[in-house]
This record gives C-alpha cells, structure tokens and sequence, in this order.
C-alpha cells in the first residue's frame, strides 16, 4: 500500500478551494516538445522543450546538474517575474520507486516508476507533494514537474481572485461572503509566499 502523508490529504483541500475559486479559469500547463542532450565533458544536461499554459506556448531552454534540475529551474526562470512566488519554492525530496510488482516481462524491465517530488516555500514549513507514474523514467519526471508548476500558478491565481472576490463582497455589504472568502484566502496562503500580491494594499 502507498504511504499517504498529511500533507498530501490537507493539499486535496487546497486543491479544492483552487477548484472553487477559479472553476473555468483555472489554467492548464503542458509540457511538448520535451529533448535532452547530456553534456559529459562539461557535465551537465540541457533541455528543450514547450511550456504550454492554456493556449500559449512558452519555449524552454536550460542547463542544469541533471534533467530534473534543468528543466525545473528553466520554467521557473521563465515564470517567476509572472508568478513571483514560484521563486520561494525549493525541493525538499524528490523520490523513485520502481513497481516490479506491475511488471509483465520475466525480466522486469517494463516496470513502471513512480516519483514523488516534495516542495517547500520560504513562507511555509510544511511540504507540497506531486506523484506521477509511467513506463518511462522521463516522463514521469516531466509529469511530476508539470503538476507542480501547474498547482503552484492555480494557487497564485487564486489569491488573486480571492482578493478581489473580497473587496467586491465587502462593496455590496455581504459579510457571509467576505468571512467565507477571507476563510479560504487564509488557507491558500499557506501554499506559499504571497508577500509581493500585498505590497500595495
């Protein structure tokens, strides 16, 4: 059985209250075109690849100390002046497991992985868990990857959102609104650092 850690259960309900708050506009990222060259003398990996969130594509192209590194530091390099608090966020653990168990050749080489990425912001001491599983080591990586950056983006929007669904409450007088708003706004925030969406209150 699975191990399932708390976090992962209070994170179903920030993904819940995403759902909520955004409904329709609650965006989508795909990762296409994904390449990978290894660089043994200089020892480093490089990518490419499109980021595609919703309808606009984004071209990706960095280095790194291994494909996971590269990529996700190049999206967020991409990202962070959009969504500024991609940049407090840093990899606490990053997991593989192989499921021998699923395989179906006598070797064992079709087996498919499972990752488990854990992320932290500087703003919150409690970790936020991705898993993706596939036949290829690879993909599951960029799976993994995509879910993150995806949340992470949906968890920005949706303070934004939840700011002016706020204000908009409090303007027409309705304080059970403005309590149940301001209730998920203080749950969100937990996800990560918001400070920059505050500055100019």
């Amino acid at each position: 059985m699975d191990l399932v850690f708390p976090e992962e259960t209070r994170q179903q309900e920030f993904d819940k209250i995403i759902d909520e708050v955004l409904g329709k506009n609650k965006v989508n990222v795909f990762i296409g075109k994904f390449v990978l060259r290894e660089k043994d003398k200089k020892k480093k990996s490089q990518v490419t690849c499109d980021l595609i969130i919703d309808t606009k594509v984004i071209k990706i192209n960095g280095t790194g100390n291994g494909a996971v590194d590269a990529l996700y530091n190049s999206i967020i390099h991409k990202l962070h002046k959009q969504y500024q608090s991609l940049s407090g966020v840093k990899f606490e653990d990053f997991s593989l497991r192989v499921k021998f168990k699923q395989s179906h050749s006598w070797n064992q080489t079709d087996a498919p992985v499972e990752i488990k990425l854990a992320l932290r912001s500087d703003a919150n001491k409690s970790d936020l868990y991705f898993s993706a599983e596939s036949r290829s080591l690879m993909v599951a990586a960029i799976s993994v990857i995509r879910k993150a950056i995806k949340f992470l983006i949906n968890s920005e929007l949706s303070v934004i959102q939840l700011r002016k669904d706020i204000q908009s409450a409090k303007e027409r007088n309705r304080s059970d609104l403005v309590s149940a708003y301001t209730l998920q706004l203080s749950e969100i925030l937990h996800v990560a650092n918001y400070e920059h969406l505050f500055l100019n209150c």
